[in-house]
C-alpha cells in the first residue's frame, strides 16, 4: 500500500469516488491508510483544487503506514534549493492570480531551471505556488499525479484545462497566463552551463591534469545542477582541462550518441571505472590509482540525477516540450 501511495498508483481497496467534501468523506469508517489510498487512487480524476487536498493527505503517509514494530528506516526526502531573496509585491499578486485559477507548478527538486522559477517568484511566492514534486526521491513526492497530468519535462505549468507550459517563466509569461496582461516580451535563454566562476586550486589543477593524461570522462547535462556543482569544484582554470560529454541533444556541443551507457548525471569513466554523482577531487585521484571494479557504482540519489533503466535519452521535440530551459524527463521522447 506504502508503495502504491509512492508511486500514485490507485490502491485496490473498496472505495468510493472522490468527489465529497473533504475527499474520501464517504469513507469515514474506513481505517486511515485506506482512506489515504483511497485519496490516491482518485486523485487523478479530481480538478486541481480537490486534487490538491489529496496530495496533502497523501503526503502524510509514510509516518502513519510505518509499523510499530517495523525497524526499516526510510530514505530522507530530498529538498530544493533555498529560495534566497524575498518575493516582490508583484510576483506575490501573480501567483495569487494563479492559485485562484487553478495552475499547478509541476517539477524536482534536482532540476536547475525549477530552482531559477522557484528564485524568480521569491519565497514567500514560491512557498504559496501550487508545487508538485515529480522526483520520487522529492519530499512530498506526487509522480502518479505528474505521470497523470502528462508531464514530460521540468518545469511545467498546468493550467486547470490540461494545457501544459514548459520551461522557465518569467512574471511577464505568468501574468498573461492568468489574463492580467496580454502579451510579453520574448525572453532569452541559452543551452550552455552555468559559467564557471571559482577560482582552481592547485589540487583542482594537478587533478584536472592527471584526468586529461589517463584519458577520463565527464558525462553531464547544462541543465544537471550536480554537474554545474562537480564544474564549480573544479573551477574556471581546471574545468576546461578536463575532457567533458554534453549528453543533452539540445545542450551545445552535444554528442548524445556518446552516452548511451550513461545512467545518471553526472558520470565520470575514469581508468574504465564508472563513479556517478559529484566527486572529491581525493575520489577522483583514488580512481585514477585503481583498477577498474566491474559494474561501476551505483548512483547516488543525493548528487545525481538517475536515468531509469532502458529510458530513452532526451532529445529534442515539437510541441509543447521543446524548450531550452527545461529538463527533459528521462523516457519520455
Amino acid at each position: 500500500l506504502r508503495h502504491s501511495l509512492s508511486a500514485g498508483r490507485p490502491a485496490s481497496v473498496p472505495c468510493p469516488r472522490l468527489g465529497a467534501k473533504p475527499p474520501c468523506a464517504a469513507a469515514r469508517d474506513m481505517p486511515r491508510p485506506l482512506q489515504l489510498a483511497c485519496a490516491c487512487a482518485a486523485a487523478a480524476a479530481l480538478g486541481p483544487a480537490s486534487r490538491r487536498a489529496a496530495l496533502r493527505s497523501v503526503a502524510a503517509a509514510p509516518a502513519l503506514l510505518v509499523g510499530k514494530q517495523s525497524k526499516a528506516i526510510p530514505p530522507i526526502p530530498l529538498n530544493p534549493p533555498p529560495v534566497t531573496e524575498a518575493s516582490s509585491r508583484r510576483a506575490t499578486r501573480v501567483v495569487a492570480a494563479l492559485n485562484a485559477k487553478g495552475f499547478e507548478f509541476y517539477g524536482a527538486y534536482w532540476c536547475r531551471f525549477c530552482d531559477e522559477q522557484r528564485q524568480l517568484l521569491g519565497r514567500d511566492a514560491a512557498a504559496a505556488v501550487a508545487y508538485v514534486e515529480c522526483d520520487p526521491g522529492g519530499a512530498g513526492a506526487a509522480p502518479g499525479l505528474c505521470a497523470a497530468a502528462g508531464v514530460r519535462a521540468y518545469p511545467t505549468w498546468a493550467a486547470p484545462d490540461g494545457r501544459l507550459y514548459t520551461g522557465v517563466r518569467t512574471l511577464d509569461d505568468l501574468e498573461v497566463l492568468v489574463g492580467l496582461r496580454k502579451e510579453a516580451p520574448p525572453k532569452k535563454t541559452t543551452t550552455a552551463p552555468p559559467p564557471v566562476l571559482a577560482p582552481s586550486s592547485p589540487d583542482a589543477l594537478r587533478v584536472a591534469a592527471a584526468l586529461k593524461d589517463a584519458g577520463a570522462v565527464f558525462y553531464g547535462t547544462y541543465w544537471c545542477r550536480f554537474c554545474d556543482q562537480q564544474r564549480q569544484l573544479f573551477g574556471k582554470t581546471a574545468w576546461p582541462r578536463v575532457a567533458a560529454v554534453e549528453c543533452d541533444p539540445r545542450g551545445v556541443g552535444a554528442k548524445p550518441d556518446r552516452c548511451g551507457a550513461v545512467e545518471a548525471y553526472p558520470t565520470w569513466v575514469v581508468n574504465g571505472k564508472t563513479l556517478t554523482g559529484v566527486q572529491s577531487l581525493a575520489n577522483l585521484e583514488a580512481a585514477l590509482a585503481t583498477a577498474s571494479v566491474p559494474g561501476g557504482v551505483a548512483a547516488d540519489a543525493a548528487n545525481a540525477v538517475v536515468v531509469p533503466a532502458g529510458a530513452a535519452k532526451p532529445a529534442r521535440r515539437r510541441g509543447a516540450e521543446e524548450c531550452d530551459d527545461c529538463a527533459v524527463v528521462p523516457g519520455t521522447t
